[in-house]
């Protein structure tokens, strides 16, 4: 008996009694899947094709297996993918297994025969020290390579925190037409992400562009099967909860699997989907294309007659609801160095934490749009700890450094000089040395030379620091602030985009909403769209507690607002 849709209004108890004791109900639920243990795979585990097969028991069903019609003739047509059903629409999906180099001429044999334009890889070259799929592209822009009789060139690749966008041409006999690769990076090597947010925002972007084509999209990881039917299912899932409003997530991987034996391969990526679906009802569609950034902020200032709140208070109350708590954050680092946290602050998330060696410091990696840890939200400098501060900055060879506090706040010392007034400072191996500087009205700019002693190896380090930020408010007017991140921008392109180092008197108010602002404006420039609830969102899954206040939430919509206005050809601000 087949299991009954869920309306999205009761999703999330659903969800929530199924992860009661331990994802039991989970657990009970994936081992009622249709295992496809009755399907015929005679074709695939034929000793001639074993070969070509990643996994020997991972192979597609007789019944329902691509097959290669330019080598009909020579009864060798087999290789290991399988045409996928999506949303109310035949074959619009191609799962393939990633091609191994015996295979790789297969592989552009389907996307040939098929006019595949889309191609989702869900899995990198190489994880771990295992190798997941052989490299079916060329090295670098520009490049070619052959595999007979195809010819690939590769004419763009594009780099964004957590995943590639490629655009292949491929040509056979002089017939040639573009493919676009999606490519994923930041699943682990074992698991699933631990938030969905980031494959959401991928898999958004790939809907967004495959919207207009009628060609099947082919999808592949190392198998084909468990990160492959994840994506397919949720892409299922999410039209349905679009069209239908309703979730039924059970019966939509049954029917995959009737399709390619074990789609959706551990309970672990079952539960990732019920998440992650969540999520996406919870969260909405946050996107606002350029033109209509006014008239959306408008209506975010607006109450709601039944609610109370505005559109902002409302978004804000969300993002609550989904993001990791400040005050849950456990550290097992910082509680060896207690004495390097300012009392009562924020501490790091671990696995997100900016290691030294036989040291610690108060500090998270945070992404931006183009770059994974594009940032480093720090806490700001004590005595104790500024030696760690120059020593991260060394380390990570950081060019930009941006001071959003002064050193007294309210009478009180929020922030040490961790810089010389004049010449030269030494804190124990590291010297910083004072070589410039210059006043705006909103802004102060110093250059430093950083020198270890060690390794004799110097840079430079340009520090912005602006005034008037009050803590936990925004500024009262972000002109000031624009012209600043004009000369971000600048230092940032000349030094190779190394992570820009973001500190504030607790590195979390003043500190994410820069980061916030400085990743919506890339976008911006990028896309002519914003999406700051989803970028707070990235935000706050590395720093809990990141853009902490509803008038710093806000103040992100009015600096956006306010650089469009400004900047007619948007170039002033290049990323």
């Amino acid at each position: 008996m087949a299991d009954k849709s869920i309306h999205i209004n009761e999703f999330e108890a659903h969800v929530e009694g199924m992860h009661h004791n331990f994802n039991a109900q989970f657990e009970s639920r994936f081992k009622m899947l249709y295992s496809g243990h009755d399907m015929p795979v005679t074709v695939g585990t034929k000793r001639e094709h074993k070969p070509k097969n990643r996994f020997a028991n991972i192979v597609p069903y007789d019944s329902n297996r691509v097959k290669l019609v330019s080598y009909e003739d020579s009864g060798n047509d087999y290789v290991n993918a399988s045409p996928v059903d999506g949303y109310k629409k035949r074959k619009r999906f191609i799962a393939a297994q990633a091609p191994l180099k015996v295979s790789v001429v297969d592989f552009w044999s389907v996307i040939w025969e098929e006019r595949v334009t889309t191609i989702v890889m869900l899995t990198n070259i190489k994880e771990g020290e295992k190798l997941k799929c052989f490299q079916y592209w060329p090295e670098t822009v520009g490049g070619e390579v052959e595999f007979k009789p195809f010819k690939l060139s590769l004419l763009e690749e594009n780099r964004y925190s957590e995943y590639l966008i490629r655009k292949f041409n491929i040509t056979k006999s002089g017939e040639s037409f573009d493919v676009t690769q999606f490519h994923y990076v930041a699943w682990p090597d074992h698991g699933v992400p631990e938030y969905a947010t980031g494959m959401l925002s991928f898999y958004r972007r790939i809907r967004d562009f495959h919207s207009t084509t009628k060609d099947p999209m082919l999808v592949h990881c190392s198998a084909g099967v468990g990160r492959t039917g994840t994506f397919i299912a949720l892409d299922i899932v999410l039209r349905q909860v679009k069209n239908e409003n309703v979730v039924d997530i059970h019966n939509v991987i049954n029917r995959l699997r009737h399709q390619r034996p074990q789609m959706v391969q551990s309970l672990e990526q079952y539960i990732f989907i019920h998440d992650a679906v969540l999520e996406f009802i919870t969260c909405g569609d946050t996107s606002i294309e350029a033109p209509n950034v006014m008239r959306a902020m408008a209506k975010l200032k607006s109450k709601d007659r039944m609610t109370g709140l505005t559109g902002y208070e409302q978004e804000l109350k969300i993002l609550n609801k989904v993001s990791p708590r400040a005050e849950d954050v456990v550290c097992p680092s910082a509680n060896t160095f207690t004495n390097k946290n300012r009392p009562g602050h924020s501490l790091p998330v671990e696995r997100c934490r900016v290691p030294l060696k036989q040291s610690y410091i108060n500090a998270s990696y945070a992404d931006g749009y183009k770059q994974s840890r594009a940032y480093i939200i720090a806490q700001s400098p004590m005595a104790n700890t500024i030696r760690d501060f120059w020593k991260m900055i060394s380390d990570k060879q950081s060019a930009t450094v941006i001071m959003l506090c002064e050193l007294l706040e309210n009478d009180e010392e929020v922030c040490a000089c961790y810089w010389p007034r004049t010449g030269v400072n030494t804190f124990d191996d590291m010297d910083v040395e004072l070589t410039g500087g210059n006043s705006a009205k909103h802004f102060t700019t110093r250059t430093m030379k950083i020198t270890d002693n060690k390794t004799k190896k110097s840079h430079q380090v340009t520090q912005f620091q602006y005034h008037g930020w009050i803590a936990h408010k925004p500024p009262s007017n972000s002109t000031g602030l624009i012209s600043m991140l004009e000369e971000v921008q600048k230092v940032q392109r000349s030094t190779a985009n190394k992570p820009i180092v973001v500190h504030c008197s607790n590195g979390l108010g003043r500190s994410s909403t820069f980061c916030a602002i400085y990743t919506t404006l890339e976008r911006f420039k990028a896309e002519q769209c914003v999406d700051i609830f989803q970028v707070v969102k990235s935000l706050r899954i590395n720093r809990p507690g990141a853009v902490d206040s509803l008038g710093m939430y806000q103040f992100i919509f009015e600096v956006v607002l306010r650089y469009m206005q400004s900047f007619e050809t948007y170039s002033n601000f290049s990323v």
